[in-house]
């Protein structure tokens, strides 16, 4: 198939989409072109969205890539889904729940005993799960410190050994001028909030 060309002067974002779609599986340098000119076009105000639903500047980079990721994969938008940032976002907000869904297991940020908590069935295995409602509550009545601090944790230190990267500590360490032993005080401060949020609201 040859590759199909547009005018890309001021192209209307549909007409960019269709390019991505008719030329990403080559990765070629129209799919390229067109998808650079979304980006310029949207990732500062991408960017802020980001920063703004995850309180986490290291979080929300990652939400911001696999945002522009699936846009360039997927390549879906028409204008009959509406303002094109406002699709964006959709895709942005659903990408960040996704990801906090596979690392925001409160019950394993520490050992704590949740004897009376119904399994979630899953394909392979049974995994202990909490009210999603429970959680987002008590997270969103963290401190904004606390939250990007538990956040960051549980990204870069999911094994719960509380090693943060260096770059990370350093990160947190400037931004909120402490010591890491601090950040570790508070993590489990906000951990232990949650939980005891969760034991009050079952």
């Amino acid at each position: 198939m040859e590759e199909e060309n547009y005018n890309l002067k001021e192209p209307l974002d549909e007409d960019l989409i269709k390019l991505i779609k008719i030329n990403n599986d080559k990765d070629s340098p129209i799919a390229m072109s067109a998808l650079g000119k979304l980006y310029e076009r949207y990732s500062k105000h991408l960017m802020i969205l980001c920063e703004r639903t995850t309180m986490n500047t290291s979080y929300a980079d990652e939400v911001f890539q696999e945002t522009w990721r699936r846009v360039y994969k997927y390549a879906s938008y028409t204008s009959k889904s509406g303002k094109f940032f406002t699709w964006l976002s959709k895709i942005a907000k659903n990408v960040y729940l996704s990801i906090r869904e596979k690392q925001l297991d409160i019950v394993n940020i520490e050992k704590f005993d949740y004897n009376n908590i119904p399994e979630k069935e899953e394909t392979d295995t049974a995994l202990p799960s909490l009210d999603q409602k429970l959680v987002e509550e008590a997270i969103n009545k963290l401190s904004p410190q606390s939250k990007d601090v538990l956040l960051t944790y549980m990204q870069y230190a999911p094994s719960r050994n509380d090693h943060l990267p260096k770059d990370q500590i350093e990160i947190l360490k400037n931004k909120y001028n402490t010591t890491s032993v601090n950040l570790r005080k508070i993590k489990s401060r906000a951990v232990q909030s949650i939980k005891d949020y969760i034991e009050q609201h079952r």
